[in-house]
Order: C-alpha cells, then structure tokens, then sequence
C-alpha cells in the first residue's frame, strides 16, 4: 500500500475525500488512530470495510495530535498487517481493512 506523510490538517487539501467530520477508528490498547471518510466504508456480510485512504495519528492526553514515533509506526504496520484483506469484485481487486 502507498504511504505518503502529511499533516492532518493537510489532508482535505490533498485527499479531497477528507473533511474535518471524518471518523477514526482507535488501536486498542493505544492512543493511535485511523483517521478514514466514512463515506468510503463498504459494509458486507456483517462486517465494515475501509475502502479508502486512512491517516495515521497519535493523540496525547490533551487530545492534541502529536508526532508518532518509529514504534507506533511499527504498530500501525502490524495491526494495518492483520487487519489488510482483499475483497474481489467484477475480477477486480479492492485492497481493504476490516474494521472488525
């Protein structure tokens, strides 16, 4: 998957699909998130699916977003490692994370 760093107040300049009432989604047991457009999540089966662009962030106790260091980074590339499934659709494929 393309990783690309910005900001997340960037984003909406960048990812037009970001809006400032985007959702995230939390990493248990941490204070990093996903941040995601709900509009891009494909629910089926029972389960949701991002089908989207996501941005990476961390949170202090204030709320703030604040800068993630290489270990969150690893953790965000073994949950995005355990979470990544492939969903076929029409012989294309739709690379997803499940939300569940």
């Amino acid at each position: 998957m393309e990783l690309t760093i910005i900001t997340l107040d960037e984003a909406p300049g960048i990812l037009p699909c970001f809006e400032e009432d985007d959702a995230c989604l939390n990493l248990p047991n941490t204070s990093l998130l996903l941040c995601y457009n709900p509009a891009q999540v494909l629910k089926m089966g029972g389960k949701h699916y991002l089908t989207g662009p996501v941005i990476l962030v961390r949170t202090n106790m204030d709320g703030e977003v604040i800068s993630l260091t290489i270990d969150e980074v690893y953790l965000f590339q073994k949950y995005l490692a355990s979470h990544s499934i492939t969903l076929m659709a029409d012989d294309q494929k739709l690379p997803c994370i499940c939300m569940e």
